[in-house]
């Protein structure tokens, strides 16, 4: 079996149960790990950030009806850390431990799971540490932002016992569930055309400047920060406003694209491009940033379709939407949720319908998605909503897409040796 094949078996699975929403959609695997069910899960957060302290609130709020505790903390940076650990105590009532190194806590051995929420370039090397320690992961994405890091974390992951997430979390929304069992039922005829965009305006998008000024080198490790990136002096700045760098980030297209192409992806049933170009740069925000603020991304699958991804922190207009066009109807995804014969060879008799599945939540939100996750890990079921093999298609797309954006060049990915080529 290829790894497109591997990953399109995943897509079947996963969307065979779209019109029931939250429903888990694979048998148990023989063999792969489980958590007995009067057992409460302990659950670790490394990195506590932004996002990771957003993760926290989810969390605590779905452990207040699900058997797991919130139970460690994990960060480099002490401030950061003690940000943490005041937050899960005033969540939970109680004190979590706490981790400077992610290799400590995974010493711990009365810890069963663990949420990541690190800067992106150390998602994938986190991931492979985690499944490679047995521990369950929830992984922010993007999944990966370097290759052979995603083939490592993929196969990581594969040759573990662990239940791992992406937090690409619109894959839990039953809308978006609910959408692609009804793409694949035909009725769009061939795909030939995708569009997305994922646009804001968003000026000050990823800057720190408070934090800048309290992050001092003596309260953190910079070097266990840059993980495998070249040694270099500290600077404040790369730590905290890392998503505007390009050795540690894309930008948009880590932060917003792997979304976008997920989604597309779930939608479509498609899995990995087989080329790539892109354009993009600084437009709007002149403010010394080195990752741009619009890109265009086009996609080519060997499924027999395009794809447009459109980008744009200048100007939000046409917000999170998207369309998938077959020969036959249309389907209006993420802003409008509808089926459409409209400019397709249905246009006559095929009337419009609205898509509207209930439980669904505010856009963004992850909470359906961290509660598949821990119900897979409770029920020892390896195939959540999201698994990195899932996710890997969309990171093997960003990843095609910035070196497209910086080389100026077309490209294309290898299936048979998960490498990308210029041509």
């Amino acid at each position: 079996m290829t790894f497109l094949q591997g990953t399109r078996r995943n897509f079947l699975q996963t969307t065979g149960s779209a019109a029931v929403g939250l429903a888990l959609g694979a048998q148990a695997l023989p063999g792969r790990a489980s958590t007995a069910a009067n057992e409460r899960l302990s659950v670790g957060f490394v990195g506590a950030g932004m996002r990771g302290t957003e993760l926290m609130k989810v969390a605590a709020s779905i452990c207040q009806k699900f058997p797991a505790d919130l139970t460690a903390v994990c960060d480099l940076w002490s401030y950061h850390r003690q940000r943490g650990v005041d937050q899960v105590k005033e969540l939970t009532g109680r004190e979590p431990r706490q981790f400077q190194h992610l290799e400590e806590m995974l010493a711990w051995s009365g810890l069963d799971a663990v949420v990541i929420a690190t800067p992106d370039h150390a998602h994938a090397i986190h991931l492979t540490q985690c499944v490679q320690a047995g521990k369950h992961v929830y992984c922010e994405k993007p999944f990966a932002n370097v290759l052979q890091e995603a083939n490592d974390a993929v196969d990581a992951w594969r040759n573990s016992r662990c239940v791992a997430t992406v937090g690409t979390q619109f894959r839990s929304d039953p809308r978006y569930r609910a959408a692609a069992e009804l793409v694949r039922t035909g009725v769009l005829g061939p795909i030939v055309k995708v569009d997305r965009t994922f646009n804001a305006h968003s000026p000050y998008r990823w800057r720190r400047p408070a934090e800048i000024k309290l992050l001092k080198e003596a309260d953190t490790d910079w070097k266990a920060w840059l993980l495998n990136k070249p040694d270099r002096a500290f600077d404040p700045q790369t730590y905290l406003e890392f998503r505007l760098m390009p050795e540690f980030s894309s930008g948009v297209i880590d932060q917003w694209m792997s979304h976008g192409i997920d989604g597309v992806h779930m939608l479509t049933g498609a899995a990995l491009p087989r080329s790539v170009v892109a354009h993009g740069g600084n437009y709007g925000w002149k403010d010394g940033r080195a990752n741009g603020d619009t890109a265009h991304v086009l996609l080519d699958y060997p499924e027999g379709f395009l794809c447009s991804h459109t980008t744009s922190l200048v100007n939000g207009f046409g917000g999170r939407g998207g369309v998938v066009m077959g020969r036959d109807a249309a389907l209006e995804f993420h802003t409008n949720w509808r089926l459409s014969g409209e400019g397709g060879a249905l246009a006559r008799t095929l009337p419009t319908r609205l898509i509207s599945e209930e439980g669904s939540v505010g856009d963004g939100d992850p909470v359906l998605h961290m509660r598949n996750w821990l119900e897979c890990v409770q029920q020892g079921e390896q195939q959540t909503h999201c698994t990195p093999a899932d996710s890997y298609p969309a990171a093997v797309a960003c990843i095609m897409a910035t070196q497209a954006l910086h080389s100026g060049r077309r490209v294309q990915f290898d299936q048979a040796t998960r490498t990308i080529r210029f041509g």
